[in-house]
């Protein structure tokens, strides 16, 4: 990706700079935060820490605290925004693959206008978390876990790009994801061998 001709300054306090023809608004008016029923036969939908939001199922079945009760569930819909409260800091929050429910410590998003690319998104809620911003936000003394609840995603200011960018910005990142992800399985191949 090319660099920009411009940019400006931002009252973003993870990022110094945009580019001159974005523009920065807090989530609140970015995206809506969902509060869904479930419905019976709903499969329980996992936020990892890499970024995938998709059934448990999918991934794995073993190596997690299961409720009794599932309390406050709340339903997911494939394409929804989903931030893990307590993990965030560590980079679980994705875009659902799936329809399903999950925990109540997950904030399910919706964009409030269709200009909006839930993935985009996510990669840059992700990012605040790796670079340890959210971490910087604790307000507990617990360490290794966050209450970045939607209260206080709501009043982060986020970077707007257009939308044909979002889409530029994302397919980007996934394709160098693949390329990172083809040669460390080939180190792991080479040193297994």
């Amino acid at each position: 990706m090319k660099r920009y001709e411009e940019y400006k300054h931002t009252d973003i306090p993870w990022l110094d700079c945009i580019p001159s023809h974005w523009d920065a608004k807090r989530a609140k008016y970015l995206f809506n935060k969902e509060n869904r029923q479930i419905a019976d036969g709903d499969e329980v939908i996992t936020c990892f820490r890499d970024g995938v939001v998709t059934l448990r199922k999918n991934r794995r079945t073993t190596g997690f605290t299961e409720s009794f009760k599932e309390i406050g569930y709340q339903g997911i819909k494939k394409g929804d925004l989903v931030i893990h409260q307590m993990d965030a800091f560590a980079g679980s929050t994705g875009v659902s693959d799936s329809d399903g429910k999950g925990t109540p410590v997950y904030s399910v998003c919706t964009p409030k206008n269709e200009r909006l690319l839930t993935q985009y998104y996510a990669k840059v809620i992700r990012y605040m978390g790796l670079n340890g911003f959210i971490q910087s936000l604790y307000r507990g003394i617990r360490e290794r876990s966050s209450d970045f609840r939607f209260e206080t995603f709501a009043k982060q200011i986020l970077p707007i790009p257009p939308f044909a960018e979002q889409e530029k910005i994302v397919s980007y990142l996934e394709s160098k994801t693949l390329c990172i992800d083809a040669y460390v399985r080939e180190r792991e191949r080479v040193t297994a061998a």
